[in-house]
């Protein structure tokens, strides 16, 4: 591998700068590691990501990632759910995401998650523990977008779908299917890019996910997360430092307020207020309370 690289930055010089590993799992082998992370840093030298795996990333395999001057590590969440991952993926534990999470927090490796959503073998239930996985992990993360769960031809879990009676749509051009059910894709896509501010508060979000108005209206947090994501990143691959972050929190409250003020002025949410004053033992909607956030 590192002849291969010593090649193309041969070939092509002064062009080679970031190296995306498409391993499976980079950081399976830490002996291949531990003698790869130095040859890495004395002859290639150029920035890089990889994926790992839950529970595949221990402090010694970050550590000869920081040698080899990594810049963030992906690695698949898919779901927070123990009967999910179970069941559908055959995977383990969710608490292995907690502690490869950690992992790379303690050695500033940034960390991106892969997550999938429309599934429907999942329910609102299995995405909230989804959520409450993702808020146990320690800040700065990035959710990489959430794709729908492709159901590929005569693949063991499309089969189970099958047999389960879930309604499957062909893609054109796709080796495989979709589910006509997407589980409120777009809402719950929207709650989990919302899990990598770490200046929401966790009740806040946790009230957002169970609001089955912003279920059914999933563009007003569409249009939330949009707002905080053009002031909270520069640029799309860019993480901020917590100083960073203090710094933007008072023009993006006001950026926040100018958005959801315009949304507020919508026929829609006019109709929403009047329905919402006629019940009387209703609680103050997460809507007006995103309206009108607290300073600070």
């Amino acid at each position: 591998m590192i002849e291969e690289l010593e090649w193309i930055t041969r070939t092509y010089p002064g062009e080679l700068n970031f190296i995306w590993f498409w391993d499976d799992i980079f950081t399976i082998s830490k002996k291949w590691l531990k003698e790869f992370a130095p040859l890495y840093r004395d002859k290639i030298a150029i920035p890089f990501c990889c994926y790992t795996y839950p529970g595949q990333c221990d402090d010694t395999i970050a550590e000869l990632l920081n040698l080899m001057g990594v810049s963030y590590v992906h690695f698949g969440v898919e779901s927070g759910s123990k009967r999910i991952l179970n069941e559908v993926y055959r995977r383990s534990d969710p608490s292995g995401v907690i502690e490869t999470a950690e992992v790379l927090n303690r050695h500033n490796i940034p960390a991106r998650f892969d997550l999938i959503a429309a599934n429907p073998f999942e329910t609102d239930e299995d995405h909230m523990e989804t959520l409450e996985v993702l808020l146990q992990c320690p800040h700065p993360f990035r959710v990489n977008p959430t794709n729908p769960l492709t159901f590929y031809f005569n693949s063991p879990i499309t089969r189970m779908a099958k047999e389960r009676g879930f309604p499957l749509k062909e893609v054109e051009g796709v080796n495989g299917y979709l589910a006509e059910n997407d589980n409120h894709f777009v809402f719950w896509k929207a709650i989990f890019d919302l899990a990598q501010y770490p200046h929401l508060d966790d009740d806040f979000l946790r009230s957002l996910a169970r609001n089955d108005y912003l279920k059914e209206h999933p563009d007003i947090v569409v249009k939330f997360q949009e707002a905080l994501q053009e002031s909270h990143w520069a640029d799309p691959t860019a993480f901020l430092s917590k100083q960073d972050i203090v710094d933007v929190l008072r023009s993006e409250n006001q950026a926040l307020r100018d958005r959801l003020n315009h949304i507020e002025t919508k026929p829609l949410y006019q109709i929403y207020k009047k329905v919402n004053s006629l019940l009387p033992t209703h609680p103050k909607s997460d809507l007006e309370e995103l309206a009108h956030p607290r300073s600070g």
